[in-house]
């Protein structure tokens, strides 16, 4: 089945995407059919859905990034990554593919803010952008990633989220971030659909 964007925007409304909402984008492409252009059209459907007053980001993370195993390498791999790993730089550091095609679709999207860490690092798009995608610091926070970016959409005003084609997502409300089952996008456009 084919799935336009004026479906797609319409459809995240009984998701909790209204406009304002503060939204953290996890999408799996496959579970919502076959999307006439991609990622970007549903970009293009959830900023319709958050409106000029939302706000759109996602975990991107750096799918280029140095082996996490590195201390396993042998020590002339080790000291190869390490003399040629390129630094990370968020502009042209793409988002891991298991963030999935919208998150890079996110990144790399005009006026994009992004937090600026490469393994916990977020790039957000909206009014709230700048205030959503702070910088990460794993030290100083005393928080994980997940909360850290969920506190700071919960600040700005942050609505429900839930995840487009994947399993379980985040709630953000006033007692904070909760772990909750929310409907799926995939539902929307099943069998009958």
């Amino acid at each position: 089945m084919l799935v336009g964007r004026t479906r797609l925007a319409a459809d995240l409304v009984p998701l909790g995407l209204r406009p304002g909402t503060v939204a953290l984008v996890h999408c799996r492409m496959s579970a919502l059919g076959r999307v006439i252009g991609g990622a970007e059209t549903v970009i293009r459907a959830l900023i319709d859905a958050v409106g000029p007053e939302g706000t759109l980001f996602a975990y991107v993370g750096w799918q280029d990034g140095p082996p996490d195993d590195l201390e396993l390498l042998a020590p002339g791999d080790r000291e190869l990554v390490r003399a040629e790993q390129p630094v990370y730089d968020p502009a042209v550091g793409r988002a891991r593919r298991d963030h999935g095609r919208v998150a890079e679709a996110i990144r790399t999207r005009p006026a994009v803010v992004h937090s600026g860490h490469p393994e916990a690092g977020v790039a957000a798009l909206g009014h709230a952008a700048a205030d959503v995608a702070l910088p990460y610091d794993p030290i100083a926070g005393g928080v994980d990633y997940v909360e850290h970016f969920a506190r700071a959409a919960l600040e700005r005003g942050a609505g429900r989220s839930g995840p487009l084609g994947a399993g379980t997502g985040h709630v953000f409300d006033a007692r904070g971030l909760t772990e909750a089952t929310v409907e799926l996008i995939e539902a929307t456009f099943g069998a009958g659909g």
